[in-house]
């Protein structure tokens, strides 16, 4: 089975994950406590931030479906007209 390749936001290794990005404040998230900071955000750790781009990657990916579901209802409705 083929590893799957990590987003750079999902590697720890990436140097947009590096310390270099630190602020010294601890992740938003209740109840972690890891640093914060990543070239993506500086208000999240690195395991939280790449879960929420995740997430926000996840519901653009489903909106997208949605719209071409949509598309494709109204381009067969628009076909079926005389």
């Amino acid at each position: 089975m083929t590893p799957r390749i990590l987003h750079p936001w999902e590697d720890p290794a990436h140097p947009g994950n590096s310390p270099r990005y630190l602020t010294g404040k601890p992740c938003i998230v209740r109840g972690c406590e890891e640093p914060a900071g990543t070239v993506w955000s500086r208000l999240w750790c690195q395991k939280c931030n790449a879960a929420r781009i995740n997430r926000i990657g996840a519901s653009l990916a489903d909106m997208q479906r949605r719209l071409d579901s949509l598309m494709a209802t109204a381009a067969a409705a628009s076909e079926d007209k005389p």
